[in-house]
């Protein structure tokens, strides 16, 4: 294998290392995500690794569309009602797991 390989078998050794935040970040720079970013594309994702519900303003709305078509986020979240869910609904925010109110990674 080279050192530029990609897909599931080089991404998954890494979570298991290591955090999955890195991991991340390693397999954007491997797939060329990072360079396409203007600079400050990159701060607001950087900004939102923390808090995914950073990239919910109106300037950060083309970033938004980018991670979606490359299916890295989703940011239409189901309701969270109880009677919604026939398990637990999901968390309202859960910083740890990328789960935002209105941003999941």
């Amino acid at each position: 294998m080279s050192a530029q390989s990609s897909g599931l078998a080089s991404f998954a050794p890494m979570c298991i290392g290591g955090s999955t935040v890195r991991a991340a970040y390693k397999r954007s720079l491997r797939t060329g995500l990072y360079w396409r970013l203007s600079p400050e594309e990159r701060g607001w994702l950087a900004e939102a690794v923390e808090d995914p519900d950073t990239l919910f303003a109106r300037e950060r709305l083309p970033l938004i569309d980018k991670l979606v078509e490359l299916n890295l986020i989703v940011d239409s979240i189901e309701g969270r009602e109880s009677w919604y869910w026939v398990d637990e609904p999901p968390p309202e925010r859960d910083s740890e797991l990328g789960v935002g109110w209105h941003v999941a990674w």
